[in-house]
């Protein structure tokens, strides 16, 4: 069986004390918002760089709280049924379009794909989100 060229990040890098700074440069670096919540509370646990820009908010800002605390109550209600949907079918969900009231920049939209991480007894321990702003794109696009 052929080695796949990652075969040295997964046994030489992440096993040592500087996988969790490589994860965390990866993840700070990715253009997309990441966020990570709670699957208890769905408190947010985790912001991305991109998340704090496109939001507006600083991530120590953003920890320990939930959607109602920045969103208007029908957007909150919205995330936190499909975060709830993902949760308890432990299935990913891609939602092609969704509108997100920001801080500075309005009304955008959001593709965003949301997955249940599971903790070692099996059970959802938190809901990985991963939204890439599209506005730009459905403008220039006409629709």
């Amino acid at each position: 069986m052929e080695t796949s060229p990652l075969y040295p990040l997964f046994t030489d890098v992440l096993p040592t004390p500087a996988a969790e700074n490589f994860l965390s440069l990866i993840i700070e670096n990715i253009p997309d918002m990441i966020f990570v919540k709670e699957a208890i509370d769905l408190r947010f646990v985790m912001f991305n760089r991109a998340g704090e820009e496109l939001l507006g908010y600083w991530r120590k800002d953003l920890i320990g709280k939930n959607d109602f605390d920045f969103f208007p109550a029908q957007e909150a209600n919205f995330f936190v049924i499909r975060d709830r949907a993902v949760l308890a079918s432990g299935k990913v969900l891609d939602i092609p379009e969704e509108p997100i009231h920001t801080r500075y920049k309005g009304v955008r939209i959001l593709h965003t794909k949301k997955i249940p991480i599971y903790g070692s007894d099996g059970k959802p321990k938190f809901l990985l989100g991963i939204s890439e702003d599209i506005t730009d794109h459905k403008r220039s696009a006409g629709v």
